[in-house]
């Protein structure tokens, strides 16, 4: 579980304490544990006892029992190398009890630092082949995960009491992608191809900020969504990262030298329209190789067919919207270059076979079975 909290230590929790005395971590009568609040929707801390780190994290908000069916059903299954041990659970309080990766860095914080390696996101794509070349009746009893695409309602119109709560950003972004003629129509063809989609086991909401990063591992935690699923929804927020990424790069120096900076921000304002699409992918052929990586040694793992590709790209490009809406839950307004990664994209899902061709993902590839 994460470990890298900036948080002053506090006395932990009594529901932490007993989490950790029910497991037989310490004693019930043990004094008081010094503990660090971590970030994130559920409240989860890391504890130092005399047996080791660990980390404590009671679920909370919407859907919290079926999310922790879905994280100790994974457990239950074997967790796998690339992810943190569940070491105890309590049905009643939705708590769950980890070992800590300590020393970890966030694959977030990894990308943003330019400090990915090609190994390390060769490794992720085989260890997430391996996982959706699992048997399917292993999930077949979980919950089935969420999935953060709007329904067919919300593509026409959200309920006046939801949006009495929304920040003016969030009203933005909605607008934007309900008063678009074509893109509602892409997401609802993406959902029911989805929908009709072979379902394996998936994590179901991987993303950079799911991966911690030792010196001589990576893990996948937080498996809150796992269960069955589209696997592209799994590959295509992934890849999907990495184009983001490219896009919110455009205006910074991260990389290329050009240009005074200040905190990474060009300080040129004379930008023309073609300097800014020169830029684009100039900052998307350098993501290129960490994509490639990926999808390679996915495809190591198992056979991924054309309309899976396209599927994939086409998760993507929702992810571009996706971090839109999440971006905008916290802000006033939209900012431009959001703006131009919902555009991004909303042309990737009108295309995603082209998108899939641009990227690299149709070239032929070894795969599991294949001469």
């Amino acid at each position: 579980m994460v470990t890298n909290a900036t948080a002053a230590a506090q006395t932990a929790p009594e529901w932490v304490r007993k989490a950790l005395a029910d497991a037989g971590l310490v004693s019930p009568s043990a004094p008081g544990l010094d503990a660090v609040r971590l970030a994130g929707r559920n409240e989860t801390y890391r504890v130092q006892t005399p047996a080791g780190s660990y980390v404590a994290k009671r679920l909370q908000g919407p859907a919290a029992t079926a999310r922790f069916a879905r994280s100790t059903g994974h457990a239950e299954l074997g967790s796998g190398p690339l992810t943190p041990q569940l070491v105890h659970h309590d049905a009643d309080a939705l708590v769950l009890l980890f070992t800590t990766i300590t020393d970890a860095i966030s694959g977030s914080d990894l990308l943003v630092q330019e400090s990915f390696s090609t190994r390390q996101c060769a490794d992720l794509g085989s260890a997430v082949g391996q996982l959706h070349n699992a048997p399917l009746a292993a999930v077949a009893q979980l919950p089935t995960p969420s999935l953060s695409m709007p329904s067919d309602e919300a593509l026409r119109a959200l309920p006046l009491d939801l949006v009495s709560r929304f920040t003016a950003g969030e009203v933005q972004a909605w607008r934007l992608i309900q008063s678009d003629p074509q893109l509602p129509g892409y997401i609802r063809a993406l959902r029911a191809s989805s929908d009709d989609a072979q379902h394996t086991p998936i994590h179901g909401d991987l993303r950079v900020d799911q991966v911690l990063a030792t010196s001589d591992a990576l893990h996948i935690v937080d498996w809150e969504e796992f269960g069955s699923g589209d696997p592209a929804r799994d590959t295509g927020s992934w890849i999907g990262e990495w184009i983001y990424r490219a896009i919110l790069d455009i205006p910074t120096a991260r990389g290329d030298g050009r240009g005074s900076q200040t905190g990474s921000v060009l300080e040129r304002t004379d930008f023309t329209e073609r300097d800014v699409i020169a830029r684009g992918v100039a900052k998307l052929d350098a993501q290129a190789p960490f994509i490639s990586a990926f999808w390679d040694s996915y495809r190591t793992q198992r056979t991924v067919e054309h309309d899976e590709i396209a599927r994939v790209t086409a998760f993507a490009g929702w992810h571009m919207l996706d971090r839109l809406l999440a971006h905008a839950h916290s802000r006033p307004s939209l900012p431009g270059l959001h703006r131009a990664a919902a555009g991004i994209g909303k042309r990737i899902l009108s295309n995603p076979v082209g998108a899939a061709e641009a990227l690299g993902l149709m070239t032929p590839t070894t795969t599991v079975g294949a001469a």
